[in-house]
């Protein structure tokens, strides 16, 4: 190959007219000869190379250093043959020269990219050309970027070559996927296991290569090995994080093991109906959607206004398990399919930082905007196919924040992570808000986007402003803002500390009009009718209405309800392709995660709501207000303002029925919002309690019965 030929994926090696070059001298050298090489579309100025590879120097021994490097160079690159030279060097200024005789490895494997995402801008599928393309792409990933190369205490230059590490990863990583798409489409299950073998030696931690190789092997007709890669992969997760496969893996290897051949797409759904438990759900893929139409379109309403350049806030919200996420990721899909410009990103409040890590779900937004750190939230929410848009976006992104605000990104993302109190910003509050309105409307000068926010409701109080102020900065940008939050947390009871998102709800309402998706009010018999419909099925009538009273259409409660019956043997794959009962439903059954969000749930009670729940479960599903005031020896009043007001309205977890007029005591019907509820609250009863409630429900039960007894109209004398 004539002139200059740079490989930089797993090291760094250089020739000149097919003859390597190793009269380099310092690692400096080779950096700064890379560092040109890739960043070739603009000139550098003198002093910025030299405090980028010099940074502990002072400026004139930097100059000096950065010119016998420049010097040392180009002896090594031969400039004094006649031809276009490698370097444009003057007095201020030196660039990597586009227009000579080169060939970098680095940049055909981008170049190769960018060809594929042109043709398919979705990122969704590939054809045979392009599928090509990417083959020979990734035969020239042979490593990190520059592995091997690093220089102490060159701060700002470990952070650049960080960055494009992890940008070609992501690159590579994506590549590949896609890749095992098609192959797999194509029943080229040799080409298959040679992509995924990549995939698992890329990212060797995570499930889903494992699996996908699993699957091609076994439908290659390499049993054995697929059973031996389960055991690579417990040897993997046991050695690094002391964890097990997940159930979807154990699923597939015990399919594998018993000579029953998965299904199409078998590594991705592992036996089970397809969505899957949160924990489960691989890095990079959604869980199956079911339902969710009605606000699906809702959401999609909003982005068209934000589209339109009416940017605005809107939130989703709904009590635990409610598919919250499950719709933020499903939503992001659709838009993206949709729009081949849509950039998406996120963040998510923690419990553990929350209200001690000031900023830290805009952080994460900006982080993963700027490629400091991969998207990371959620799994239910982001996809490859962001990732993969949002690296190819990441140059021009950067480009744009640094000519908006130069210094401030790194000062924001780097600065105190002290909580932040009070409702009212402050002038060192009001700062960086400005500064993050400003660098986000540059972003969407170039780039529709979507920001999605999860877990709200541990928003802590500087983001609080933060979010406050971008809705009223941001309504002429093309970007629409959705957070998702639990309502029972954000509407706090009397007495209590008000949320700081509560007062920013009732605004944005105001100025937004309608803002929410509530999945409380979702429609919960067609979402269960929905899921169960995602696949063939057998099951009747009376298991749908069951399986909706039990869950009242939870979308957490209802899946692990069925994984439940599936590892019991309850609910089988039959030999007609079919999910079908084969044994008796144990519907006493509570899985162990639907106890946890219930427990939760019920931990943030006060002992008197908790006691008043507890003595409502002894009478079942339903349960009247008179009759627990007799149980328990209170006023009815006192009980029917603390169902109305704390357990319904707040925590959402008993709702009103009907009130009987005609009865003495007057009788409020209640009824636990899931009939899951009610069971664990009255298993978790000690018996000594739970007799005691008994005896006391039937001793009211017997005085209701004697009163309207007594006041039943007497009949004519015989």
């Amino acid at each position: 190959m004539s002139g200059l030929a740079l490989y930089l994926f797993g090291g760094f090696r250089a020739e000149v007219d097919d003859k390597p070059l190793t009269s380099f001298g310092t690692d400096k050298n080779r950096a700064l000869l890379a560092y040109l090489a890739l960043e070739s579309d603009r000139p550098h100025r003198r002093e910025a190379l030299a405090s980028l590879l010099w940074p502990a120097r002072p400026d004139p021994m930097a100059r000096n250093s950065l010119r016998q490097a420049l010097y040392q160079l180009r002896q090594a690159l031969e400039e004094g043959v006649e031809r276009e030279p490698f370097l444009l060097i003057t007095p201020n200024q030196v660039q990597f020269n586009p227009n000579s005789d080169y060939w970098i490895d680095a940049v055909e494997f981008k170049s190769r990219l960018a060809a594929c995402r042109a043709h398919h801008p979705s990122g969704l599928s590939v054809c045979a050309a392009c599928q090509e393309k990417l083959s020979a792409a990734i035969v020239l990933y042979r490593g990190s970027l520059l592995e091997g190369l690093s220089l102490p205490h060159c701060r700002q230059f470990a952070e650049w070559q960080t960055i494009s590490q992890e940008a070609t990863h992501h690159h590579a990583l994506a590549t590949l996927l896609l890749l095992a798409d098609y192959f797999e489409a194509e029943r080229e299950y040799s080409r298959l296991i040679a992509c995924t073998q990549r995939i698992i030696e890329l990212e060797p931690w995570v499930e889903e290569g494992h699996r996908r190789q699993m699957w091609a092997l076994n439908m290659g007709g390499e049993r054995e090995r697929a059973l031996k890669q389960y055991e690579i992969l417990q040897d993997v997760l046991r050695r690094e994080f002391g964890a097990q496969p997940v159930r979807k893996t154990r699923r597939l290897y015990e399919r594998i093991r018993r000579h029953v051949p998965p299904r199409q797409h078998g590594w991705q759904e592992g036996a089970a109906l397809h969505l899957a438990p949160a924990g489960d759900t691989p890095a990079g893929h959604f869980a199956t959607f079911a339902g969710r139409q009605s606000e699906l379109a809702q959401l999609q309403g909003y982005l068209a206004e934000a589209r339109a350049g009416r940017g605005r806030v809107a939130f989703v919200s709904g009590e635990a398990g409610s598919g919250k996420t499950a719709l933020l990721g499903e939503f992001a899909r659709q838009a993206m399919h949709e729009d081949g410009d849509l950039l998406v990103c996120g963040g998510t409040c923690s419990t553990y930082r929350g209200l001690g890590d000031c900023y830290q779900p805009f952080r994460e937004v900006l982080e993963t905007l700027t490629g400091r750190t991969s998207p990371s939230f959620s799994g239910e929410m982001i996809s490859r196919e962001q990732e993969w848009r949002l690296s190819s976006a990441r140059p021009a992104l950067r480009q744009v924040m640094d000519e908006t605000s130069p210094g401030v990104l790194g000062s924001f993302l780097t600065g105190p992570r002290d909580t932040v109190s009070g409702d009212a910003l402050s002038v060192e509050q009001t700062a960086p808000c400005d500064q993050v309105a400003r660098l986000l409307l540059a972003v969407v000068g170039r780039f529709p986007l979507l920001i999605l926010l999860d877990d709200l409701q541990w928003l802590d109080n500087a983001s609080a402003s933060l979010l406050f102020h971008l809705g009223g900065h941001l309504t002429g940008g093309r970007i629409l803002l959705l957070g998702a939050f639990r309502a029972e947390d954000v509407d706090s009871a009397p007495g209590v500390a008000r949320h700081p998102l509560a007062a920013i709800r009732n605004e944005f309402h105001r100025r937004f009009g309608e803002n929410e998706v509530d999945l409380n009010r979702a429609d919960g018999r067609a979402f269960t009718s929905a899921y169960l419909d995602g696949e063939p099925n057998q099951l009747d009538q009376q298991f749908r209405e069951t399986l909706f009273e039990h869950t009242r259409g939870n979308a957490l409660f209802t899946t692990e309800l069925l994984h439940g019956m599936q590892a019991r043997g309850e609910i089988v794959w039959g030999d007609d392709g079919y999910w079908l009962e084969s044994a008796p439903i144990d519907w006493e059954d509570l899985p162990a995660r639907v106890e946890g969000v219930i427990a939760e749930r019920l931990s943030r009670l006060d002992p008197a709501s908790l006691a008043l729940l507890e003595a409502a479960s002894v009478q079942g599903e339903v349960f009247s207000s008179g009759m627990l005031a007799a149980a328990l020896g209170v006023a009815r009043e006192e009980v029917v303002l603390h169902l109305s007001d704390l357990l319904s309205k707040q925590h959402r977890l008993a709702q009103v029925l009907r009130q009987d007029e005609r009865e003495e005591p007057r009788q409020t019907r209640y009824r636990f919002s899931c009939l899951l509820l009610q069971k664990y609250l009255y298993r978790s009863l000690g018996d000594a309690k739970r007799k005691h409630l008994q005896r006391a429900t039937a001793a009211a039960e017997n005085e209701a019965h004697s009163k309207r007894v007594m006041r039943r109209p007497q009949g004519p004398p015989c």
